[in-house]
């Protein structure tokens, strides 16, 4: 029977204490990276909460332990972290409803494999990570491993727990079956290697899951590793 990597994560979050701080002067305050005069409302522009995304991302990509938090979507200051083991992260029924509306990032960390094995360099979202953004109505949530960040917005329609149970969940564990039966076929064949089936699993599972319901899903790959 073909193992296929079914890693869970879960994520616990709690009251940020390493933001990150400058120092600005009596008549400025911060506003993501940067210092604005008090006066200013602080609101970033899509790439400077992106920039303050990945800033954070590129710093615990590679630890050997999930790390997950949570980001205020208007003014780019994390609101909720936490650190958990080397496949989860555990969390309160209070803090996932404090991640509603929130941008949340998390790391996967490389569970052993060597350079030149095809997970090494990150698996996608598994079922729980997808079941807690829908449950906590995130805004986003993203997955960064040492190869890949992974993105996931909901469709226009939004997304809550029954959103998950009567779409999500049974579209997800359709596809689940659809490419456990074409990867293990390609394997056989030997169209396809066991570890690169693997590593490309979850991320075809929610691919094809996004497709159809309308999420917005992507994975992008990290250069210079």
């Amino acid at each position: 029977m073909l193992a296929l990597t079914r890693v869970k994560s879960y994520l616990e979050i709690r009251k940020d204490i390493n933001n990150l701080k400058l120092k600005c002067s009596n008549k400025s305050k911060q506003c993501g990276g940067a210092c604005i005069p008090k006066t200013h409302k602080c609101q970033l522009t899509a790439n400077q909460l992106r920039e303050v995304v990945e800033r954070t991302e590129n710093q615990i990509k590679d630890l050997p332990y999930e790390r997950a938090i949570a980001f205020n979507p208007k003014n780019g200051r994390i609101a909720l972290t936490s650190k958990g083991n080397s496949v989860s992260v555990a969390f309160s029924a209070d803090e996932v409803r404090a991640m509603q509306g929130a941008i949340v990032t998390h790391n996967h960390p490389n569970l052993g494999w060597s350079k030149n094995d095809a997970r090494s360099k990150g698996l996608s979202f598994s079922p729980s990570d997808v079941e807690l953004a829908c449950k906590s109505n995130m805004k986003e949530i993203r997955a960064v491993t040492s190869g890949y960040r992974h993105f996931l917005k909901p469709a226009p329609t939004g997304w809550n727990e029954q959103y998950w149970r009567s779409q999500v969940q049974p579209t997800y564990k359709k596809y689940e079956k659809q490419v456990y039966n074409e990867f293990a076929t390609q394997i056989i064949l030997g169209r396809k290697k066991i570890d690169q089936a693997e590593a490309d699993y979850h991320h075809e599972v929610i691919k094809r899951t996004a497709n159809q319901l309308g999420m917005d899903y992507s994975r992008k790959e990290i250069y210079g590793n």
